[in-house]
């Protein structure tokens, strides 16, 4: 079942996994000011890159935003940079918490939304 992984559980209660909402849909362990600055500031330039690319309005997912090793392992996460579940939500690491990284998974989520759910599932959208 898929709701017992521990990214799915953080996806549904990310202060449960020590994440805390520092924008609408944008959750990242405790960090300085500046780095939630930065976070801030490659997310709002991925959205902006995004639209540009697929016309406006494009709606953030939920990101779950790790910044240490820590982070990660706690949600389950892999080795990938960054992982985008469905059209639903994202999970990013830290080697991944750049404008380069959180576009591409933001493009797999506005590919999917634009496909529909049964062509990712059908396999008609590759990874």
């Amino acid at each position: 079942m898929f709701y017992k992984e521990p990214v799915f559980r953080a996806y549904l209660c990310p202060s449960c996994f020590g994440l805390t909402e520092i924008e609408p849909h944008i959750y990242l362990e405790q960090t300085d000011d500046a780095t939630r600055t930065q976070i801030r500031a490659n997310v709002l330039k991925a959205q902006r890159d995004i639209e540009a690319f697929f016309q406006p309005p494009f709606s953030l997912p939920t990101m779950l935003i790790c910044l240490t090793e820590i982070c990660q392992n706690r949600l389950g996460g892999s080795q990938a940079l960054g992982l985008a579940y469905g059209t639903v939500f994202i999970l990013i690491s830290p080697k991944g918490a750049n404008r380069k990284i959180i576009t591409h998974e933001l493009a797999h989520i506005a590919v999917g939304r634009q496909l529909g759910s049964l062509a990712m599932v059908s396999g008609r959208l590759p990874a």
